[in-house]
């Protein structure tokens, strides 16, 4: 890590050593005053780095055109912004202090995207409704069911909350963003599908405002529509699970000496062992497979 700001160093090259991550400690200054300066910083990196002349910013590319050994190739140094900052130190952080476990099943969502169609058509062109929408109402409506699983760890104990406030991951090009839809134990699938449009279209625009980030009680992850099949999520801190869908295909299913071709969905559960032991995580998972399986549960 780099050591506290040398006073010996100009501004500008304070903010490419930290960038870079170099101790300006241990470079020499070639100013006439000993200072170390922008020249001393590209010295130290590469022969051939392109820094900009701007004096007022650190650069937002750094191509490095010289390998640091002979075997790798040339390659470009893009810098992170806040977004993948934030998302590295998070999700480092939750690898190394949470003990995760996995669960899986596959759904079978022929139900489900039939009563999406019924819906659709009552809805008269009022709200239009995605399988994301019908997979929060589900999730939500499981939470409340479960509420273990609506929890996190704490040194002295383990919160579990009464509310059911949902972070939806939302793919955009600054990075995976987690806007959290609240109170979704209390909302219709109308208001459910207006405000999760909302919020994913501010969220690709980079207009969500800080407190829409925070706050999720459990993370939903849909990678369905890039054609994955299964997907093995991260839990986002503190939170004690995450589920990561898949996408809808046809697939023979077996039924007793035969089988039959019904349309499913992957259903993948990351789990804190700390809140969550295995039998309350499978309970869990499969009510949630119960509640998409025959979808008229939403309404009970």
């Amino acid at each position: 890590m780099p050591t506290e700001p040398n006073p010996s160093a100009t501004p500008l090259a304070r903010r490419l050593a930290a960038r870079l991550d170099l101790e300006l400690a241990q470079l020499s200054g070639s100013s006439s005053d000993g200072r170390v300066t922008k020249a001393d910083i590209e010295a130290v990196v590469s022969p051939q780095v392109n820094v900009p002349a701007s004096q007022s910013a650190v650069p937002a590319l750094v191509m490095l055109e010289t390998p640091s050994h002979p075997q790798e190739p040339e390659f470009e140094l893009h810098p992170l912004n806040n977004v993948r900052r934030i998302t590295a130190r998070r999700l480092t952080e939750a690898k190394q202090t949470i003990p995760h476990f996995y669960l899986s099943t596959d759904c079978k969502v022929d139900q489900l995207l039939a009563f999406r169609e019924d819906l659709g058509r009552d809805a008269e062109g009022r709200f239009r409704l995605s399988v994301n929408d019908l997979i929060l109402k589900a999730v939500a409506i499981v939470l409340c069911k479960v509420p273990e699983a609506n929890a996190s760890w704490t040194d002295v104990g383990i919160k579990q909350y009464r509310a059911v406030d949902l972070a939806v991951a939302v793919a955009t090009k600054r990075g995976l963003l987690t806007p959290v839809l609240r109170n979704v134990h209390t909302k219709g699938l109308d208001q459910i599908a207006s405000e999760m449009r909302d919020l994913a279209e501010r969220a690709r625009a980079s207009k969500l405002r800080p407190e829409e980030l925070q706050g999720g009680t459990c993370t939903v992850s849909n990678l369905g529509r890039y054609g994955i099949t299964q997907a093995v999520a991260v839990i986002t801190p503190p939170q004690a699970c995450i589920l990561a869908f898949g996408k809808s295909e046809r697939r023979p299913v077996a039924q007793g000496d035969s089988s039959e071709n019904a349309t499913l969905m992957n259903c993948t559960l990351s789990a804190d062992h700390r809140v969550l032991d295995g039998a309350v995580a499978a309970n869990f998972l499969s009510t949630v497979q119960r509640c998409l399986e025959e979808p008229l549960r939403m309404l009970l």
